[in-house]
């Protein structure tokens, strides 16, 4: 590899580690629908809590003959924007995560879907540790092995640090060296 491939994997590596601005654009659209759809609803929402009039002020001009038309308070719209952004923040960031776990399934899914194919055909064989007894048996009978060689064989097939297999083709290899 040379240094200047190597400068280039580097930045190559820092633009991919880099925030994805079109999913950033998203995020902030997103919370800006938040914001805009809480201060939209604040006024029903004060409504249905009976905050929408003043009655002090309301009673008060009443007395006097004025009519005192009042609004929704500010502080109802804005923090039922703030609300709302921070809602639709949670929203946006769960399904960017849940974007990101189903992109991690797939590539775990694929890799497992390579080792299969690279696996040689009929590689999955069943195979009766009988047969393995019985190989070791007959060694043993013959003086070809020692117990203790036995022993260590079957050890470590059963341990799974040697494949039944390979022990069988080792006992039939000690078998024919005669």
């Amino acid at each position: 590899m040379t240094p200047n491939s190597e400068n280039s994997d580097q930045e190559f590596i820092r633009k991919l580690k880099q925030s994805d601005k079109v999913g950033d654009a998203g995020e902030i659209l997103t919370v800006l629908a938040g914001v805009a759809g809480g201060a939209a609803a604040a006024g029903t929402l004060a409504t249905a809590a009976g905050v929408t009039a003043v009655p002090f002020l309301t009673s008060a001009f009443g007395y006097f003959g004025i009519i005192f038309l009042t609004a929704t308070p500010v502080g109802w719209i804005a923090g039922l924007g703030i609300a709302g952004g921070f809602i639709m923040l949670a929203i946006g960031k769960l399904i960017r995560s849940a974007g990101k776990q189903d992109q991690i399934r797939q590539d775990i899914i694929a890799r497992l879907n390579k080792k299969l194919k690279a696996r040689p055909a009929g590689s999955l064989v069943v195979f009766d540790p009988r047969l393995l007894k019985d190989a070791i048996d007959a060694l043993l009978r013959q003086g070809m092995i020692e117990p203790d060689q036995a022993e260590r064989i079957v050890g470590l097939v059963v341990a799974g640090k040697l494949d039944i297999h390979t022990a069988m083709i080792r006992l039939k290899a000690i078998n024919s060296a005669v």
